[in-house]
């Protein structure tokens, strides 16, 4: 088989897969007579290893997303891949523009981790190519991106937290918790995380107001324009309403000429328990 690795050092937090492991993912999934041609890694992003594999006798090229090893994983961001395959019934508003999953591997007998097999979808990373169409064009596409935004954010559900669990029964207790996980996580790492605590005690002393959210709804992974692909031809919750809050005044300035985008995707719903839980989730409380 040809392969093309990404070179990484010893200590980085991303470590790619052997080519016979990738051999053996795809016999696996296809069966003992499969062999792949080639799988090449995929860079652009900083926590699955992603290859580009071509196997004998099927027409299209399939993705391999391959987890972190569990002991690598955080507190915070525990078990991701398996988070984001619970979500795909709650996006099937999106199916048309997601790739389908041939299969998802949680077992650890073939790697010591986690990994899916999914179709792989033509296009380009918008960043790449949307600079090519002439700006009259840009609002219809912002447009588009913010209403698949809005789209995913007002589906509900019945609980808060991630949809493999842990589900809590209050926004308050799902964004306490996330908050106690990361400041876990900066301990491990050896990072102070005594402002992160600060805030936390505040969401604790104001849960009352954060549990002015009492329906859950969808947080989407990172679905900003710029992960978004044009055509020629992660981490899922339940939280927040989407709001205008959550648009910090910096992503504001930089998304000046895609108002589109910010006017699909926000609502009307920007009540006081939407504005601290947002300013709690981003970051932008001020601290004594």
């Amino acid at each position: 088989m040809e392969f093309q690795a990404i070179e990484r050092p010893p200590q980085s937090f991303q470590q790619g897969l052997a080519g016979e492991d990738i051999q053996a993912i795809c016999r696996r999934v296809y069966g003992g007579d499969a062999e792949v041609v080639s799988a090449m890694e995929l860079g652009g992003g900083r926590y699955n290893n992603t290859y580009l594999v071509v196997v004998t006798g099927r027409p299209q090229p399939v993705v391999l997303r391959v987890a972190p090893p569990p002991d690598r994983q955080f507190r915070s961001e525990h078990q991701l891949m398996r988070n984001e395959f619970a979500s795909i019934p709650w996006l099937s508003v999106l199916a048309p523009l997601m790739p389908q999953v041939i299969a998802a591997d949680w077992s650890h007998t073939v790697v010591g981790r986690d990994h899916m097999v999914q179709s792989f979808l033509d296009g380009v990373p918008a960043p790449d190519r949307l600079g090519d169409y002439p700006r009259s064009t840009w609002p219809g596409f912002y447009r588009h991106s913010g209403a698949i935004a809005r789209a995913v954010h007002t589906t509900t559900g019945a609980a808060f937290g991630p949809l493999a669990g842990p589900c809590r029964a209050t926004w308050s207790q799902a964004v306490l918790a996330s908050l106690r996980d990361i400041a876990t996580d900066l301990d491990s790492v050896g990072v102070d995380a005594a402002d992160l605590r600060k805030v936390t005690a505040l969401a604790e002393q104001h849960s009352a107001v954060v549990d002015e959210i009492d329906e859950p709804h969808l947080l989407g992974g990172d679905r900003r324009p710029r992960h978004r692909d044009v055509h020629p031809a992660g981490r899922d919750h339940r939280g927040e309403p989407p709001c205008p809050s959550r648009c910090t005044s910096v992503t504001r300035h930089r998304m000046v000429g895609r108002r589109p985008w910010w006017m699909c995707w926000t609502t009307s719903c920007a009540t006081a328990g939407v504005r601290w839980s947002s300013a709690i989730r981003t970051g932008c409380v001020w601290i004594p």
